[in-house]
């Protein structure tokens, strides 16, 4: 497809979003998380789905005080009292640790996996593992936990059948580091500090974790695919459009600004994009498809060129070198499953 063109842009953002009447549903039993849950689109996912009555939905919040403060906002406007678990996607020994609760408290599978959790900064910092804290939250962050809970997710029942649901953004039409992402060592050339501090780089660095989410998860989408006996897991990319969220506080700009005031969805609409990737009926066994305005979409040229598809499987490849030295562990994880390393 052609590039997203500004007035293309526009054109989704003002395309009026279903009501959640459309797929609201009867969650009994199910088991849910959504990460980032504490504020904007994270809180209002959570809000929705538990007006649906889930047997548990866990809110993941790296702030055990802001994530507490989101479950008695739950409670009392729902009447359904949500958990929150402390998860910290900067740190791997925090994935590590809310996976090995789950095996022991989650009631052994998952139904849905909504990866919504994220940040964005205008300069580089570095998380307690020593990589720039955009790319380990939004990418090897999401990626471990994705993989440290695919068997429970494998374990949940294959009618509906469970659902990855990992939150990307239209910014990775755009802005996503090119060089980077055709580099020999992708993951260590998006870490390196020079480049990092090299001018108009970290602006890119959103965008770009927003593109490799796309990449990882059709990686991933790709491999369930083949896995036997089949799967009815399925993992999807949601846009939820710019939305009025405390995603940009760290990123003053007046143009930033005036875009927000013209044309930022409110958070609970955006929410919906969310909820819609997590149970529309029409996504039933569709796996690998990127979503906008609740409609699939074709992604980004570079997603789909044939550059795209190479730096995709390097992706998968590199980010299970990384995540295979901070915990050797996942390794068995993935094998359990059925899952291929290459």
């Amino acid at each position: 497809m052609a590039p997203l063109y500004p007035w293309q842009y526009l054109y989704y953002q003002y395309l009026p979003l279903p009501s959640i009447s459309a797929f609201s549903t009867d969650l009994g039993g199910k088991t849910i998380i959504v990460t980032g849950a504490n504020t904007g689109l994270g809180l209002e996912a959570a809000r929705h789905l538990a007006r649906m009555g889930p047997r548990k939905l866990i809110l993941a919040c790296r702030d055990a005080r802001l994530g507490n403060q989101a479950v008695w906002d739950i409670r009392d406007d729902t009447g359904y009292e949500p958990e929150c678990w402390v998860l910290d996607l900067a740190s791997f020994e925090s994935v590590r640790g809310f996976a090995e609760r789950f095996e022991r408290e989650g009631g052994g599978r998952l139904d849905i996996l909504i990866e919504n959790a994220a940040v964005s900064f205008p300069t580089y910092e570095t998380s307690e593992d020593g990589w720039e804290t955009m790319l380990k939250v939004n990418h090897l962050g999401t990626a471990h936990l994705a993989l440290r809970l695919l068997p429970f997710l494998l374990a949940a029942p294959a009618e509906p059948g469970p659902r990855l649901v990992v939150v990307t953004s239209e910014m990775h039409y755009w802005v996503y580091d090119r060089g980077a992402m055709l580099s020999e060592r992708l993951l260590e050339t998006l870490n390196d500090e020079e480049r990092c501090q090299q001018w108009g780089t970290m602006p890119m660095r959103y965008g770009a974790t927003k593109l490799m989410n796309i990449l990882f998860t059709l990686s991933l989408s790709s491999r369930l695919a083949r896995l036997q006996p089949p799967t009815r897991l399925t993992a999807n990319t949601v846009n939820p459009g710019f939305c009025h969220s405390s995603l940009t506080r760290h990123m003053a700009h007046p143009l930033l600004s005036a875009l927000k005031y013209v044309a930022a969805r409110s958070t609970e609409a955006g929410s919906r994009t969310l909820v819609h990737a997590a149970l529309a009926p029409e996504l039933w066994g569709v796996s690998g498809v990127y979503l906008n305005a609740c409609q699939e979409r074709e992604p980004g040229d570079f997603v789909v060129s044939d550059e795209g598809k190479h730096a995709g499987e390097k992706l998968w490849v590199e980010t299970l070198e990384v995540l295979f030295k901070a915990e050797p562990g996942l390794r068995e994880v993935l094998k359990a499953c059925g899952l291929e390393e290459d």
